[in-house]
């Protein structure tokens, strides 16, 4: 049996540990509306941390023997797709997200704001969002 790489189970394994705790942080946002000033900073800082990861999954794929996930093509589009619909959950997310009147933007953990982005197109964002992340 073909064992994927060590640093492919660690990042595998973070991630999902991020996930797990994004899901406890979506259930909060669901409260009044000052849930969502206790709350949205700990969501935006997750999805930007899931982004990083799945930046560095994808580098580490790329130079690391990653294992045998299955049969074929098949097994390796799923598995594309996958990272695929991870991205764009994470940025569309990132697209959705707009600053309420008088809230700041929300600081990654704390260190650094992440600006809301401004596409010269419009898209339903949050709508696209809700349906990668069910997705």
């Amino acid at each position: 049996m073909t064992r994927w790489a060590t640093s492919v189970r660690i990042l595998h394994w973070i991630t999902v540990l991020v996930l797990l705790v994004q899901l406890v942080v979506v259930f909060g946002l669901q409260g009044p509306g000052i849930a969502m000033l206790i709350w949205m900073p700990w969501h935006i800082s997750l999805g930007f941390s899931l982004l990083i990861l799945l930046f560095l999954r994808l580098a580490t794929r790329a130079v690391t023997f990653a294992g045998n996930v299955g049969s074929g093509n098949v097994a390796t589009a799923m598995q594309a797709l996958l990272y695929l619909v991870m991205m764009a959950a994470t940025l569309s997310g990132w697209f959705a997200f707009r600053s309420a009147a008088l809230m700041p933007t929300p600081l990654v953990f704390g260190l650094f704001r992440l600006r809301p982005v401004r596409l010269t197109f419009d898209a339903p964002w949050t709508a696209l969002h809700k349906a990668f992340v069910w997705l």
